[in-house]
């Protein structure tokens, strides 16, 4: 009998991560709220009906005549963002994201390599990037105000040209369709192209969802990092909509520690996903005036957390932080899951689905307690 973590990690034949995750909620929980956006003061709560009807349209509107096979994404955080990749999966265009800080020579790179035929981003990056991108077939700008670019389709105009028609069917995509495409940070050479799945996303990240990050339908998960990154997709979109929880995101222009401590304090966060950068940094502040009412899972990622760090969050929040390791390549690997002792240095243990050896320089597998020479 399969154990029954090789029934969750178990390729599905037929999956869409919009239909079958995204619709799932929008049918089960149309009033719940998919996505909690603030800029510090003001805030915007969008329904995983509301997302689910707007994903729709967008794919509809993109499907005219057929859609994109594959749009390269540059958008800052804003609820576009969320709505243009649930409406990729539903049409069946493949979605590479990339951050707001890519110059126009690393977008050239990346149109060339993905053979990217769309392009959407905000009207500030449209304008750097005009020159650079004049020959791809579907340019889309997300306007700021009342913004009109020569050789730009605009992304309100698409959704407008579809109401009162007919929505789109949700493609047949099989579960090894690619939905996602990233480019790895070029840390060795140029960045490389990353592709994932329907369900490797859409189902790879079960274990992460309910084992790592702990995420509940009645969760609000913040996850500190930029949309141009996997990291994004992994922890504000895959993984909270997976389990029909609510996605907050903050939109400061730049990481502010007062700030970030300020919203725990005052939003209903409940699971937080950060680097080991950000505990230090917050830490730095006087954390004994802040009280989180809600905060009850800390989850870390990126870089290896030291001890001090670990220690001195629990000492004055109460909270442990759970380590997790993963590659844009993969889903996560390994990690400090729930009700796993957290030991400070450890990267926790390998997640279902994956064997993790550690090899000398021989790439011969090493024995407990043996170490490399």
């Amino acid at each position: 009998m399969k154990s029954k973590c090789q029934q969750i990690l178990k390729p599905a034949e037929h999956f869409n991560f919009a239909r079958d995750i995204v619709g799932l909620w929008a049918d089960k929980k149309p009033r719940h709220p998919a996505l909690l956006f603030t800029n510090g003061q003001d805030q915007n709560v969008i329904t995983y009906h509301d997302l689910y009807q707007q994903a729709q349209a967008l794919a509809t509107a993109l499907s005219d005549p057929v859609p994109p096979r594959c749009a390269l994404v540059i958008l800052p955080k804003i609820p576009e963002w969320w709505v243009v990749n649930v409406a990729g999966s539903w049409c069946g265009t493949i979605i590479s994201p990339g951050t707001v800080l890519l110059t126009p020579n690393d977008v050239a790179h990346r149109l060339a390599a993905s053979g990217a035929d769309c392009l959407i981003c905000d009207a500030d990056t449209a304008a750097t990037l005009d020159s650079v991108t004049c020959s791809i077939p579907l340019r889309i700008f997300v306007p700021k105000n009342h913004d009109v670019l020569d050789g730009w389709t605009s992304y309100h105009h698409l959704i407008e040209s579809v109401k009162g028609k007919l929505m789109r069917p949700c493609v047949a995509s099989r579960g090894d369709d690619i939905v996602q495409l990233f480019f790895t940070s070029g840390t060795t050479g140029k960045p490389k192209m990353v592709p994932h799945t329907q369900s490797s996303y859409g189902v790879g990240h079960t274990v992460a969802a309910k084992y790592w990050l702990d995420l509940t339908e009645d969760d609000i998960m913040w996850n500190i990092s930029d949309t141009g990154w996997a990291k994004t997709a992994w922890s504000s979109l895959y993984t909270p909509f997976m389990t029909g929880a609510t996605a907050f995101v903050h939109q400061m222009p730049r990481f502010d520690p007062e700030e970030v401590l300020r919203s725990l304090c005052h939003y209903p966060v409940t699971v937080l996903c950060a680097p080991p950068m950000v505990y230090r940094t917050l830490l730095q502040c006087n954390l004994s005036k802040h009280v989180f009412r809600s905060l009850r899972h800390c989850v870390s990622a990126g870089e290896p957390l030291n001890p001090e760090t670990m220690q001195l969050w629990t000492k004055y929040t109460g909270l442990q932080i759970y380590e997790g390791y993963g590659q844009s390549e993969t889903t996560l690997i390994s990690g400090i899951f729930k009700g796993i002792q957290v030991r400070p240095g450890s990267m926790g243990r390998p997640a279902p689905g994956y064997t993790l050896k550690v090899i000398d320089d021989q790439q011969e597998e090493l024995g407990p307690s043996r170490k490399v020479t």
